[in-house]
């Protein structure tokens, strides 16, 4: 009987400790951008694009474009930035409002999905009105944070 109580204890705390191990497990955001790949009716324009990954490895990479978000897992960056933060839920929100916009080409594109989902975590967003390209805003918003 004493046994069995220690052995209780014992999983109990394995199971605290794991809990609290997969708690302070920080996440990653990285952000990516391709200089000049997408032709527009303006010119040759960029894209960026975000990749959530949790403390346990588990990642999703997605981007905004004409039609919604889309999975940009197998996409080649030119440039990527990568930040830690405690947890990136409120950026699944982000996701979630997203997956019900529509795409508008300078006030609510790809630029605008990565700055909403920057926010939500609580960095520091550079102004993406203009002529900035993605990755010009990424350069920014890598020196503002």
């Amino acid at each position: 009987m004493q046994k069995a109580v220690y052995f209780r204890a014992f999983i109990l705390s394995v199971f605290v400790l794991l809990g609290a191990v997969m708690a302070g497990a920080q996440s990653t955001i990285t952000f990516y951008a391709n200089i000049s790949d997408t032709q527009s009716e303006t010119g040759v324009v960029g894209h960026v694009w975000v990749g959530l990954q949790d403390g346990a490895g588990a990642e999703r990479v997605v981007g905004f474009y004409p039609g919604g978000l889309r999975d940009d897992s197998g996409r080649k960056a030119d440039i990527d930035y990568s930040f830690k933060v405690a947890s990136f839920a409120p950026a699944r929100k982000v996701l979630e409002a997203y997956s019900a916009k529509s795409y508008v080409l300078g006030l609510r594109d790809c630029r605008a999905f990565a700055s909403d989902v920057a926010a939500s975590v609580g960095l520091r967003v550079p102004d993406s009105r203009g002529t900035k390209s993605p990755a010009e805003w990424m350069a920014d918003l890598v020196d503002l944070n």
